[in-house]
């Protein structure tokens, strides 16, 4: 993640609602063992000021670890909030419900699961297509040829290859 700016973190916690500040601290205790108390304590500090001044930041955590490292902690804390909004919120949009399924069809496709990888490609297409998501679309006739090209799935010949190619001109 790109270097937070001076008053971007706190800019970010403060649009928080409570809803997504409570998810945040579930979600730090689930998944950042090791570094709870500095993110948390971090994420506390910053909530609680009115006008965000970092000297003020340093004096309220003078002796904490975190201070010695604030600009590191500072991005990592917001790398943290982003992946839990990102959390939070996965299941609110269609693009993201879509987002998530090829990111499923790519693990299954690294894996070298071109059956799954198809299922989940197929699932996907049908969504896209309920919802007009002709971006979408057009990476999913990508994923289709990769998963023809890359596999030895039963019954798939040239003329699917062919079938797919017409479908995506057709979109396009």
């Amino acid at each position: 993640m790109a270097a937070v700016s001076s008053d971007s973190l706190f800019r970010l916690i403060k649009s928080l609602n409570a809803h997504e500040k409570r998810y945040f601290k579930m979600y730090v205790a689930r998944h950042v063992s090791d570094d709870k108390t500095g993110s948390e304590l971090l994420f506390d500090t910053i909530e609680s000021l009115d006008i965000y001044d970092e000297s003020v930041i340093k004096h309220l955590l003078k002796g904490q670890s975190v201070v010695n490292t604030l600009a590191t902690s500072k991005n990592r804390l917001a790398e943290l909030i982003m992946k839990s909004l990102d959390a939070f919120h996965s299941e609110s949009s269609v693009d993201a419900q879509l987002r998530r399924e090829l990111h499923f069809a790519e693990l299954y496709f690294k894996k070298n699961l071109f059956d799954d990888c198809l299922r989940i490609v197929m699932n996907v297409k049908k969504l896209a297509y309920q919802y007009d998501k002709f971006k979408i679309l057009l990476e999913l006739f990508v994923w289709e040829k990769n998963i023809l090209t890359n596999s030895s799935l039963s019954g798939k010949t040239e003329e699917d290859l062919n079938n797919i190619l017409e479908e995506e001109k057709r979109i396009l």
